[in-house]
């Protein structure tokens, strides 16, 4: 059995010249996953938030919902006989609402912000 060892290999520059691209190939893939990483991260903090926002004016706009309807049921009170003071809670409601449809369309931009970054539904 014969085994040829080459002392004096002439292919040392091109082999140093591949295993330089392989590992600098590498590192960008390890950059690019660590870059991918930070940024479904953060979009899922966003997603938490702004989840968390919609939840909390929901829960905030049903009582007061509520309490308007109730005043409005009653026709003696002073909010039901006083256009002005109806107007005005009207008006809160109004802003309120606005407020919700805002959180909420913010909230799922940032849905489907996720969706694009990890290549799916949630």
């Amino acid at each position: 059995a014969t085994v040829t060892v080459p002392i004096f290999s002439l292919n040392g520059g091109a082999i140093a010249v591949a295993e330089a691209e392989r590992r600098h190939q590498r590192e960008l893939r390890e950059r690019l996953a660590i870059a991918t990483a930070r940024e479904v991260t953060a979009a899922v903090a966003q997603v938490e938030a702004t989840g968390a926002r919609a939840q909390e004016l929901r829960l905030a706009l049903a009582p007061l919902d509520q309490e308007i309807d109730a005043l409005l049921a009653e026709p003696q009170t002073a909010v039901a006989t006083d256009p002005v003071k109806l107007l005005l809670l009207d008006e809160r409601r109004v802003i309120a609402h606005r407020a919700l449809i805002d959180a909420s369309y913010a909230h799922r931009a940032a849905q489907i912000a996720l969706e694009a970054l990890i290549g799916g539904p949630l």
